[in-house]
C-alpha cells in the first residue's frame, strides 16, 4: 500500500482544531502544500508566494477544497472567500483539479447568498461523464442548495435526494454525511420539521465535531432543543442565544452583525430574531413582518418547526399569541417567548382563565389586529363566513359578544357603539391566536419526531386524544407522512422516516449531537 501523502494527516488533525503540533518543514512541493493549509486553516503564517511545481498544485487544489468545506461547516463566509481568491491565482493542473476550482467557486457562492444552481448542474454533468464520481456527488448537493437559496424548493428536494443516492453509491461517509444535512435541510424547506429532525437525529452520531455546527442549525430552526453552543461566536451561537432569550426572559439580545455573519444562513438568522422579540422592529424581514403584525397567518414553511416548538404537546394549545398594547397595534409573538414578554411588560398568557372557546378568542384576535373599529357585518362576515342580517343573527351576535366581554375580563373593553365593534385595551396582555393552534396531525408528527418508536396508546395519553383518533391519524400518516410501524409480537410502535436517508455506510460513532 502506499505510503499516505503528508498532507491528508495533517488535515485531518486540522479538523480536530488541532494545528498545533509540528508539521514537516517546507521542503517539498508537499510541505509548501501543508504551509498554505496551515495559513488557510488560521495556524500558521502565510507563505512565501513560492511557484508550486505540478503535484503540489494538485495537492493545493485538494487542499483547497478541503479547507472549504471546513470554513462552510465552521460557518466562516470570510474564509471561504479567501480560499476561493487563493486558487483562483493559481492555474489548476489537469482537469479534476480545474473541477475542485469550480466546486470551491459553487460553495463560495451559496456561502455568500448568491446561488446559481445552472452552474453547479453543469458540473455535476461534467464530473459524471468524466467518471469523477466524488466531485459528482458534491456537485449534486450544491445544485440542490442553491435551487434551495434560490426559492426552487422542488427543484432542491430532487437534487438532493438524487444525491443522497449517489452517495450511498460511492461509499463515501463524508459526502454522506453532507448529502443527509442537505436533505435535513430540504424538508425543513418543505415545511416537514418531523422528517428534518428524524435524519439529524440518525446522522448526528456519525458526524465528526467538526460538521456540530451546521447539524444544530438545522435542528434548532426544525425545533429541536440543543444542549450548549451559547457561547459560540459564530451565527449559530447567536441563534441559540436569541432562542434562549426568548424563552427565559434573560440575556441579551443578538446584534445585527452576529445574524449577518454568515450570508447563506443571515435571512433565516434575522426570521428567528423577529419572531422570537417581543418589542416591535423596523428591521425585520419582509417575510415575517406581515405575520408580526397580525395581517397573515402564513409563516415560510422552513420556519415552521421553530413555531411549534414546545407547544404542540397539549390540545388547544396556540403556538403564537397576540400581544394587545393600549395605543398601539397588536403585535404576534411565538407562544415560546412568553416568558420574555411577561418580563419585558409584566404580562399574563391569557387575560381570563374560563374555558377557551374557538369563535370567542379568534374574535377577539381579529378585533386585536384590527386598525380601529369593525362595523358589525363586516366583522361578522369574517368571524362567520356569511352575510350578516340583523333579525337572523342579531340574537346570536349579541350572545357571541357577552362571552368576549367575559373572556377580556378587566384586561380591555369590547365597545359596540352605532353599528361597530372595537377592542379598548386597559393595559398590556396576550390574548390567544387561534389561527396559529396546531392541527392534532402535526401535534402528533412533532411527538414522533421527539422520540421514536411510540405506541398508539402511549402518543394518546401524551397528547390527551381519543386512542381511536390517534390509531386512525397514524394510519393515514403512513401514507401521507412517512409514518412507520414496526411490530414485535403484539407490539406495534410508530416512528417517522424519510424514504430517502439512511445511516452512513463504514462511519465511525462520535457522541450525539442531539438529545434523544
Amino acid at each position: 500500500m502506499a505510503a499516505e501523502p503528508p498532507w491528508e494527516d495533517a488535515y485531518r488533525r486540522g479538523q480536530r482544531g488541532d494545528f498545533s503540533r509540528d508539521v514537516p518543514a517546507a521542503t517539498s512541493d508537499w510541505g509548501a502544500a501543508i504551509a498554505y493549509q496551515r495559513w488557510l486553516a488560521g495556524r500558521g503564517p502565510q507563505p512565501h508566494a513560492t511557484p508550486l511545481s505540478g503535484p503540489a498544485k494538485a495537492g493545493s487544489f485538494a487542499l483547497g477544497l478541503e479547507a472549504t468545506r471546513a470554513a462552510v461547516l465552521q460557518l466562516d463566509g470570510p474564509q471561504v472567500r479567501r480560499i476561493r481568491g487563493w486558487l483562483d491565482g493559481l492555474r489548476p493542473p489537469g482537469t479534476e483539479a480545474h473541477m475542485r476550482g469550480r466546486l470551491v467557486r459553487a460553495w463560495e457562492g451559496w456561502c455568500s447568498a448568491t446561488p446559481d444552481s445552472g452552474r453547479a448542474g453543469e458540473l455535476g454533468k461534467e464530473a459524471r461523464v468524466g467518471g469523477h464520481g466524488l466531485i459528482a456527488v458534491e456537485a449534486q448537493v450544491l445544485r440542490g442548495l442553491h435551487e434551495l437559496a434560490e426559492g426552487n424548493v422542488d427543484g432542491g428536494v430532487t437534487s438532493i435526494r438524487r444525491a443522497c443516492r449517489m452517495a450511498r453509491v460511492e461509499g463515501a461517509p463524508d459526502l454522506e454525511v453532507l448529502s443527509g444535512i442537505a436533505l435535513a435541510r430540504a424538508r425543513r424547506f418543505q415545511g416537514r420539521p418531523q422528517l428534518a429532525l428524524r435524519i439529524l437525529r440518525t446522522l448526528s452520531p456519525h458526524a465528526p465535531p467538526s460538521w456540530r455546527r451546521w447539524i444544530c442549525w438545522e435542528a434548532v430552526l426544525g425545533g429541536a432543543r440543543f444542549p450548549g453552543g451559547r457561547d459560540d461566536r459564530s451565527v449559530l451561537g447567536a441563534l441559540l442565544r436569541t432562542v434562549d432569550r426568548s424563552e427565559t426572559g434573560a440575556g441579551v439580545a443578538a446584534e445585527p452583525r452576529e445574524l449577518n455573519a454568515f450570508a447563506a444562513f443571515a435571512l433565516e438568522a434575522r426570521q428567528a430574531a423577529a419572531l422570537l422579540a417581543v418589542r416591535a422592529t423596523t428591521d425585520a424581514p419582509k417575510s415575517v413582518a406581515a405575520w408580526l403584525d397580525g395581517q397573515d397567518v402564513e409563516l415560510p414553511l422552513q420556519l415552521h418547526g421553530l413555531a411549534f416548538a414546545g407547544r404542540t404537546n397539549e390540545a388547544d394549545e396556540s403556538c403564537a399569541m397576540l400581544l394587545v398594547r393600549p395605543g398601539k397595534a397588536a403585535r404576534r409573538v411565538l407562544a415560546r417567548a412568553i416568558p420574555l414578554a411577561q418580563v419585558e411588560y409584566g404580562v399574563d398568557e391569557t387575560p381570563a382563565s374560563s374555558p377557551t372557546r374557538p369563535r370567542t378568542d379568534a374574535g377577539l384576535a381579529m378585533l386585536a389586529a384590527a386598525d380601529g373599529a369593525m362595523t358589525v357585518p363586516d366583522y361578522f362576515e369574517a368571524a362567520y363566513e356569511y352575510t350578516f342580517e340583523r333579525a337572523l343573527h342579531g340574537s346570536m351576535l349579541n350572545m357571541h359578544v357577552k362571552r368576549m366581554r367575559e373572556r377580556l375580563g378587566e384586561a380591555a373593553q369590547l365597545i359596540r357603539e352605532s353599528d361597530t365593534l372595537e377592542l379598548r385595551p386597559a393595559h398590556t396582555f396576550l390574548l390567544r391566536d387561534p389561527a396559529w393552534e396546531p392541527s392534532i396531525e402535526d401535534r402528533l408528527l412533532s411527538a414522533l419526531a421527539q422520540r421514536q418508536g411510540q405506541s398508539a396508546s402511549d402518543l394518546a395519553k401524551r397528547l390527551r386524544t381519543p386512542l381511536r383518533t390517534v390509531q386512525r391519524l397514524l394510519s393515514e400518516l403512513q401514507v401521507e407522512a412517512g409514518v412507520s410501524q414496526t411490530k414485535e409480537g403484539r407490539s406495534i410502535t410508530y416512528a417517522v422516516e424519510d424514504t430517502t436517508f439512511s445511516e452512513p455506510t463504514r462511519s465511525r460513532h462520535f457522541d450525539s449531537v442531539l438529545e434523544t
